[in-house]
């Protein structure tokens, strides 16, 4: 057989071992739920013309993930898709139903990465079933690489000093708990939450079996109030750490327990079911549930298999710490570190905020207010944020119909900027306006008339990689 044939043969075979393929089902499971959390009261067919066709596609594409498995043929189109939405959303081009979700990003990486890694890998020779491993540890590091950013950088963007303040924190889980859920919840304390989505990166890298439950922990929690479809997404992720010995525990303790696991599953989604009060589909949930069910079985085999061989077994070989492959494929490894690195630190550079895995982070890297703890404001490539900040409405403009947006004092991107400038100057009142961009300072006497305003507002290009409004020098409260 020729190599060509080989490729051609292994572009539509399974990628990887039993542990990897679970992983990749997992994420598959997290793309259908992505694809029909926006679906409540709207019939399907309305659904179908509501969005995108690659909206659907992705969602379909993961369908297909979970039924087939990972395979290049089918992950090459997923990738696209995915990527398609992370262009198309921000620049407008999937319409008003499809917003921009920071979450799409990982969506994207993993599908992505992961094509890369099995063409790096086949190019150093590795296509005959007898280098499958090599094949399989490329797909796991990308998993792992992919969750370790998403965790690391979610946990350095929270150490601010607005979400770490009680008042303005994004942690305020408990409230968001019960707005879905029928259930008393305790308020963790902020530094609790990054704190779980901190240390979860060297459990899982040093100690998988007990990472793995800590992670199924922090996803439960966060997961439960409306984000289910990127927290399987990132279990799904993480159990690319798994050793394959426990997947096979698992597929032996399911054949023979496998009835009593599905009694109990419909005991607990029946208990879920009757405390559910959101406003999602509450299938969704239901689906996130058994998956934290199946993990939850998984991370029980393993530890029960550790406790039998002595609990040193919990920390892996050192070499899982390397990069896998040969030099192609660790210079492939090396140039998504940086890419990731570059991805998740492009706030404090100044390049963009979305796409950063900063969401629910209160985040505020910008000229008029900088309120990380770690990062200082030196980091900063530009010289200025791109927002306008409006420093001055007089007098203060009313509020016209409902959801319109009102131009008051407040830190805006440029598209929101232009968005409220003109709904005001519907209201034809002459109120003054003071504002500042890229440090020069533009006031205008009357902000409906005035051809100056009116022409700086034309010229003010797009900006979709940012957050839309923000406080101008008060405390940042949640709006990611």
């Amino acid at each position: 057989m020729s190599a060509l044939s080989r490729m051609a043969a292994r572009a539509v075979a399974p990628l990887g071992a039993a542990g990897t393929r679970l992983a990749w089902r997992t994420a598959g499971v997290a793309m259908v739920l992505r694809w029909l959390q926006g679906l409540r009261s709207a019939t399907l067919l309305d659904y179908f013309g509501a969005r995108p066709l690659g909206f659907h596609l992705a969602g379909l594409g993961g369908l297909l993930l979970v039924a087939l498995g990972p395979r290049l043929a089918l992950l090459v189109p997923l990738a696209a898709a995915w990527s398609w939405l992370c262009w198309a959303v921000p620049a407008g081009a999937a319409g008003p139903m499809v917003k921009v979700v920071d979450e799409y990003a990982l969506f994207a990486l993993l599908p992505l990465l992961a094509v890369a890694s099995a063409l790096v890998t086949w190019s150093e020779g590795h296509i005959d079933d007898r280098r499958r491993p090599a094949e399989s540890a490329g797909q796991q590091w990308v998993l792992r690489i992919g969750v370790s950013a998403a965790l690391g950088f979610a946990a350095l963007h929270k150490l601010n000093i607005d979400f770490l303040a009680p008042a303005t924190s994004c942690a305020d889980l408990a409230g968001r708990l019960g707005e879905f859920w029928a259930v008393p919840a305790p308020a963790p304390a902020p530094w609790l939450l990054v704190a779980l989505e901190a240390l979860a990166i060297p459990l899982l890298w040093f100690y998988p079996r007990l990472g793995l439950l800590w992670t199924i922990a922090l996803v439960a929690g966060l997961g439960h109030i409306g984000p289910a479809a990127f927290n399987t997404l990132l279990l799904g992720a993480a159990l690319g750490f798994v050793p394959e010995r426990d997947v096979a525990a698992l597929a032996v303790a399911l054949r023979r327990r496998g009835l009593w696991l599905a009694l109990a599953g419909l005991v607990l989604l029946s208990i879920s079911h009757a405390l559910y009060r959101g406003p999602n589909n509450w299938a969704i949930f239901a689906v996130f549930q058994a998956v934290l069910l199946l993990a939850a079985c998984l991370a029980a085999v393993g530890l029960r298999d550790a406790a039998g061989r002595g609990w040193r077994s919990l920390a892996p070989r050192r070499s899982r710490l390397r990069l896998p492959g040969g030099p192609h494929h660790r210079s492939f490894a090396v140039a998504t570190i940086a890419l990731l690195l570059a991805l998740g630190a492009s706030p404090y550079l100044g390049l963009k905020y979305r796409y950063s895995f900063a969401m629910l982070s209160n985040l505020r890297v910008d000229d008029a207010r900088w309120n990380s703890l770690l990062v200082p404001r030196q980091v900063r490539l530009t010289r200025h944020d791109p927002f306008v900040h409006v420093l001055r409405v007089e007098p203060a403009l009313p509020r016209g119909k409902k959801h319109e947006p009102v131009l008051a004092p407040g830190v805006y991107s440029p598209d929101e900027f232009r968005r409220r400038f003109e709904a005001a100057r519907r209201h034809q009142r002459r109120s003054a306006l003071e504002l500042r961009y890229h440090g020069r300072l533009l006031k205008s006497p009357d902000l409906s008339a005035d051809l100056n305003i009116l022409g700086f507002v034309g010229s003010l290009p797009t900006a979709p990689l940012y957050q839309p409004a923000q406080t101008l020098r008060a405390p940042q409260p949640c709006v990611h």
